[in-house]
């Protein structure tokens, strides 16, 4: 395997959840061109601990042509991957993008999104009662608690449920 060049910083990172990945990442492009430049960028990912995946290789250099085999590895230990050139450097950074951006998008559920809607919903609402009530609230029932936090909250939240009611009977 051809050893990568000094110049290329290596990143590392460890992320735990219910198993562990080890990743490695670094670059030294731009170089000015493509992979006779010099230019290489470095993908790693590594099984820290009970990470269930596997990788699936389609043909290459070593196969014929018209050879069109595919080697699938269960459970390996480490996958690198290294692009040589300034323009795969940005084709892997987009298509990294993408697939963070795909990966994000596709896991949220309806609970998730219902909970941000109302999240946000919240906090503009808050504003708003805060905004509409400045004046017309006696300061004493303010000091008092009358209009403290807990009835901002559940007078937004009331209105969340109306207004979730009115669109549902549509």
């Amino acid at each position: 395997m051809p050893k990568l060049p000094s110049d290329v910083k290596i990143e590392t990172e460890e992320f735990v959840d219910a198993c562990i990945l080890f990743v490695q990442v670094g670059t030294n492009c731009p170089k000015g061109g493509d992979s006779g430049h010099g230019g290489r960028t470095v993908f790693e990912l590594s099984d820290s601990a009970s990470f269930a995946w596997w990788i699936e290789i389609e043909g290459g250099s070593e196969v014929a042509e018209d050879d069109e085999r595919t080697v699938v590895l269960d459970q390996p230990r480490r996958v690198r991957l290294v692009v040589e050139g300034d323009a795969e450097a940005h084709n892997l950074l987009k298509a990294l993008e993408f697939a963070a951006a795909t990966i994000r998008a596709q896991m949220l559920t309806a609970k998730d999104i219902r909970s941000e809607i109302e999240s946000r919903a919240m906090v503009l609402l808050r504003a708003e009662l805060v905004k509409a009530t400045r004046g017309l609230v006696d300061p004493k029932e303010v000091r008092a608690g009358l209009w403290g936090e807990d009835a901002i909250e559940t007078a937004a939240r009331d209105m969340i449920v109306e207004a979730g009611r009115r669109l549902g009977g549509r």
